[in-house]
């Protein structure tokens, strides 16, 4: 009752199962010891169970040992929820292997369409192989689910940058200051670009020779 109930829990942890599984433990204690009435039976039955948990834990803690390893298995085992495939993407994507982490980051989009997060790190996937016009419109749906964040207005303008779009990219470095007036990236990339405009403009009125 303390650790779940009809109100939903935002998500599961693992040590949620400590608090409830000492009570199944409780209950079977009370439940089989009295059948086991000779005292070297409880022994052999607790010694079971310890070798039993202790074989577990090793197993699971070969799983915790890698991040990759980690939420493999969490898709393995929830194949159909977000979360897990979002996770798996960021940790292949730190290991360089972006391809797949791409497809996770998909995957994630194809089951919860409104994951503002799974938007932003395939538009940062795609700005890692150097497909920007791709990773504008994943910027852009994060931006549409997610307006008054300052990182997804820059990660869009960065973006709308590096494919020379300098006025738009600029918008966007606006949005982010006017967010968040102290965030120093959105400020610099504003101030570059802001003097790209002014540079190519002066170089739009030059006469031919």
């Amino acid at each position: 009752m303390i650790e779940s109930s009809v109100i939903g829990l935002e998500i599961i942890f693992e040590h949620r199962n400590y608090l409830p599984s000492m009570m199944a433990v409780l209950l079977a204690l009370v439940l089989i010891f009295p059948v086991l009435r000779h005292p070297s039976l409880k022994v052999v039955f607790l010694c079971i169970v310890m070798l039993l948990f202790s074989f577990w834990t090793f197993k699971r803690n070969k799983i915790w040992s890698d991040t990759i390893t980690l939420w493999g298995d969490s898709v393995i085992k929830s194949p159909g929820k977000a979360r897990p495939h979002n996770n798996l993407g960021v940790a292949l994507k730190k290991q360089d292997r972006i391809n797949e982490a791409v497809e996770h980051f998909k995957k994630t989009i194809d089951i919860d369409p409104q994951f503002t997060e799974a938007y932003n790190n395939l538009g940062n996937a795609y700005n890692n192989l150097g497909k920007y016009k791709e990773a504008i419109t994943q910027y852009e749906m994060a931006v549409k689910f997610s307006p008054h964040s300052p990182e997804t207005h820059v990660n869009l303008g960065n973006a709308l940058a590096k494919r020379w779009q300098l006025e738009e990219a600029l918008l966007h470095y606006g949005e982010a200051l006017r967010l968040k007036p102290n965030y120093d990236e959105a400020r610099l990339n504003y101030i570059s670009t802001q003097r790209m405009i002014e540079s190519r403009k002066l170089r739009n009125k030059q006469p031919e020779q």
